[in-house]
């Protein structure tokens, strides 16, 4: 977990507000996202190219 969706979190645990859930949730997808896109390249795992 990155610092910024620690926070979201610790706001939603505070607040139990629905809109910090979904900011926590949406730096989590923007994270796994830029991860997948790092991870793309010749020989990476699951490629028809080694």
């Amino acid at each position: 977990m990155t610092p910024e969706q620690t926070d979201f979190w610790k706001e939603f645990q505070h607040t139990g507000s629905v809109a910090d859930y979904l900011r926590f949730k949406q730096a989590a997808a923007q994270e796994e996202t830029e991860n997948a896109e790092h991870n793309i390249g010749t020989g990476a795992s699951g490629s028809k190219i080694s």
